[in-house]
């Protein structure tokens, strides 16, 4: 069985710092694979948990993977040996 679910395409993420109080501290991630899904569902996390560039870019590529994780789910029963999660045949 085959289920597809909507789910966010895309996440912005923005914290704040008050030692540098200019710094925009917003980055995103979009999502690909969409299969047909619309762009258009967005999640803005704030604060975002970070204080640097590197750390900014992880959390809101972590953030989409999580969110997107059972976008796309196939179930299924067999008897079958050389079928197992994971493996192709």
């Amino acid at each position: 069985r085959y289920e597809a679910q909507v789910r966010p395409s895309s996440v912005q993420s923005q914290d704040y710092t008050f030692k540098v109080p200019d710094w925009e501290g917003l980055y995103g991630q979009e999502g690909d694979n969409l299969n047909g899904q619309l762009a258009q569902y967005e999640v803005f996390d704030w604060p975002g948990r970070f204080k640097d560039e590197q750390h900014g870019k992880d959390f809101a590529l972590y953030r989409l993977e999580g969110l997107r994780g059972d976008a796309e789910k196939a179930t299924g029963v067999s008897n079958s040996p050389a079928l197992w999660p994971g493996a192709r045949f």
